[in-house]
């Protein structure tokens, strides 16, 4: 599964709670992917997803090197504010959505 940011294809993998430790999702900006945990109950899998989307569009842009220098928590609370506020609006690729529904 991908999504595309920013014109960017970014691989979804899907990862074992072991892989995981304690998070749901995250992204990795050394290797542009969004690893989920696998486990992720149905109803947190869209804003999970959502989440880390925003994540990824805040490196690809560059705004996330401005917001680490403002304060280290920064983007997590910009990126916790889209997903509340907005993560439910985004629409995924098929294969996306068929795992979000499944």
């Amino acid at each position: 599964m991908f999504v595309i940011i920013c014109g960017k294809k970014v691989p979804i993998i899907l990862k074992s709670g072991r892989a995981m430790k304690n998070t749901l999702g995250e992204f990795c900006t050394e290797t542009e992917e969004i690893s989920i945990k696998q486990s992720t109950p149905k109803e947190l899998r869209r804003r999970t997803l959502s989440h880390e989307c925003f994540h990824a569009f805040l490196h690809f842009t560059g705004y996330a090197y401005l917001l680490d220098d403002i304060s280290a928590n920064c983007e997590e609370a910009l990126t916790r504010a889209f997903d509340s506020g907005m993560g439910n609006m985004l629409r995924y690729p098929k294969d996306v959505e068929e795992w979000i529904n499944a």
